[in-house]
């Protein structure tokens, strides 16, 4: 929810009980909202404590308690401060994980952070009867992304149902939605005829990976764990060749034919 007049007299009550001087009488809060009025109200109230509990360097460099209230422009620089400092550290501790795209190098370090989104598929299959003939290939393959179960994915909808549709632009309120969670995707596409499942990103959409005997037909692809990368072309050839019997998969050596 955003600024209203009611959330602009609470911060200014705040200010007033926090014994600022200089503080506006709330007859003065239509004004404020005028210049507040793209800042999320949680935001503003933050931004007033931060404000209250922050000291105040004076001429000669010393820290000292705030005395004045800020104005309603100083409000909304710290407010939106706040947020950009807010979305580097979900950054830093929110990385999503393996299954949105996290790639992690040898040290450790993140080479690539999880977007927090993946990908439903589904394949719905023809029905002879009233039998859905699993065996036969998919008349429909079907995408959508939604958000993974990790602790970024879980942010991100967080965000997504404080947003006020009214705020955004008018090309986009149009066809805005939340983001589905990866529960609220399987419900909604579960159906009688039809296989889903949810899957890191669409780089495991090879063309093998569309038949059920993919052995990732219901599981993250090498593309998408270790990237469209050569070691990952290397693993979909051994396991092919390893389905072929033309490897051991015990000693990854060549079968010897009889």
């Amino acid at each position: 929810m955003m600024v209203t007049e009611d959330t602009i007299c609470d911060v200014l009550g705040f200010f007033r009980g926090c014994g600022l001087k200089s503080t506006p009488s709330d007859d003065d809060a239509r004004h404020w909202v005028r210049v507040l009025s793209d800042v999320p109200a949680v935001l503003l109230h933050m931004a007033a404590e931060h404000y209250v509990r922050t000291p105040a360097a004076d001429k000669d460099h010393k820290l000292r308690g705030v005395r004045f209230c800020p104005s309603a422009a100083e409000l909304r620089s710290i407010a939106f401060g706040l947020e950009s400092t807010q979305r580097q550290q979900v950054t830093e501790t929110r990385r999503g994980c393996f299954r949105c795209g996290e790639l992690v190098a040898e040290d450790g370090s993140i080479t690539e952070h999880g977007s927090g989104y993946r990908t439903l598929i589904q394949h719905c299959h023809p029905s002879a009867g009233g039998v859905v003939d699993w065996n036969s290939h998919p008349y429909r393959i079907g995408m959508r992304r939604c958000l993974c179960d990790c602790e970024k994915g879980k942010w991100i909808a967080h965000q997504h149902s404080l947003v006020d549709k009214d705020t955004l632009p008018p090309h986009v309120q149009k066809t805005w939605a939340p983001t589905l969670t990866c529960d609220q995707a399987f419900d909604a596409f579960s159906r009688a005829d039809a296989r889903v499942y949810i899957t890191g990103s669409d780089l495991r959409l090879h063309r093998h990976d569309v038949r059920p005997g993919s052995p990732w037909f219901t599981r993250p692809s090498p593309e998408e764990t270790d990237g469209d990368t050569e070691r990952a072309g290397d693993v979909r050839r051994l396991c092919y060749q390893v389905i072929k019997g033309e490897i051991d998969p015990r000693t990854r050596m060549p079968v010897k034919l009889q």
